[in-house]
């Protein structure tokens, strides 16, 4: 009976140590996953039996990073520069060459594109944004424009404004007077005297243009011609023409010639119309045949230092006046020959035609059987200057 009382005290003992252990909690710890840990299996009861054994950790699935976004493409590039600007123009009266227009501007660059946002990753983290695009390149520069060609220079004169030249060698400088056929009188004031010009044209000189009050077709006008120290339009009288009619598209240049050379007086005229057909930058000639229509007819050459001889007229008839022949610019040799023949009727040899400096050449006769050419310039400045035999 001792013994069974010293024993119970140890069973009770056992029986507690087995309670202990089977109220603790399972050691092992959830899944490191960001899905979340699974719980562990309950223990078992604690009625005898033995501890239930803890339940395994759930699993997370790890997240795995989103892909990275995209970046964005550059900017476009920027617009290339405008194009070029008009070439220059030239003053006038002179043709001048165009200038080169400036190039454009370069086109400004592109903006950059804006950075790509980050994927969101299934579970995961936020994966790392994208890069920002490049800049656009800037856009190139426009061409340079195309250098201005030379303009055509403006008629030399207009309608209503009138030259005179004298190319009758006997004569006293002259004036003319001008009035509407079928008008009674002349005008008090001849038309030189009246613009300024005081002494009258000289021979072997022409006068500046002046402004002459007539108008155009079906109108016309006779014409006397006084000295040039006359103050009005009285005789004596060294001349007269009539029933002229004007272009009314052009200047007009009269020419007074002689035919007759025994004594003074009874000049004759010859009316060109004029100021039409200049070529821009190039030597500009032309031809006047100042005589009666009983005069030959000629074929005008032309000779340039280092060239060949050429025909710039053929059958060219007295009274008739040419536009502008254009040439290239040098020293020239001119000839009238008789039409047909290899009769030189007239020459002015050591020519010099310079560019833009438009020339005249006046066809007349100088003395009985001999006739000259005179050259003029086709745009006087002076109220009066010589021209060059």
């Amino acid at each position: 009976m001792r013994m069974r009382s010293a024993l119970f005290p140890v069973f009770v003992a056992l029986l507690l140590l087995g309670v202990q252990c089977s109220s603790s909690t399972s050691d092992d710890s959830p899944g490191a996953g960001a899905s979340g840990a699974g719980q562990g299996g309950a223990g078992g009861a604690a009625h005898g039996g033995t501890a239930g054994k803890a339940g395994a950790a759930g699993k997370g699935s790890a997240g795995t990073f989103g892909e990275a976004g995209v970046s964005n493409l550059g900017g476009a590039a920027g617009e290339g520069g405008s194009s070029a600007g008009e070439g220059g123009q030239p003053p006038v009266p002179t043709a001048g060459s165009g200038g080169a227009g400036k190039g454009g501007s370069g086109g400004t660059a592109g903006a950059g594109g804006k950075a790509g946002a980050g994927g969101t990753g299934a579970g995961g983290t936020t994966s790392i944004a994208g890069s920002g695009g490049s800049g656009g390149n800037a856009g190139s520069g426009g061409n340079a424009g195309t250098g201005g060609g030379p303009s055509t220079p403006p008629p030399i004169a207009h309608f209503g404004q009138m030259r005179f030249v004298n190319l009758a060698p006997s004569s006293v400088p002259l004036d003319l007077c001008v009035k509407k056929t079928g008008t009674a009188n002349y005008p008090t004031m001849p038309i030189l005297q009246g613009s300024g010009i005081a002494a009258g044209v000289p021979y072997g000189s022409q006068s500046a243009y002046v402004d002459v009050a007539i108008s155009a077709p079906p109108d016309i006008y006779d014409f006397v011609m006084v000295a040039g120290s006359a103050s009005n339009c009285d005789p004596p009288w060294y001349g007269a023409f009539g029933s002229v009619s004007f272009n009314p598209a052009s200047s007009t240049t009269v020419a007074i010639f002689q035919s007759y050379f025994t004594g003074s007086g009874n000049y004759s005229a010859a009316v060109f119309s004029d100021g039409q057909g200049q070529t821009a930058l190039t030597g500009d000639v032309r031809l006047f045949y100042a005589a009666n229509a009983l005069s030959s007819a000629v074929d005008f050459h032309a000779l340039r230092a280092g060239a060949t001889d050429q025909t710039w007229y053929s059958n060219f008839m007295p009274g008739f006046g040419s536009t502008f022949h254009g040439a290239v610019v040098g020293s020239y040799d001119f000839s009238a020959m008789k039409a047909g023949t290899a009769t030189v009727v007239a020459d002015k040899p050591g020519t010099a035609v310079a560019a833009d400096n438009p020339l005249d050449l006046f066809l007349y006769q100088s003395e009985t059987a001999k006739q000259v050419l005179l050259g003029c310039s086709s745009r006087p400045e002076a109220a009066v200057a010589a021209c060059a035999r």
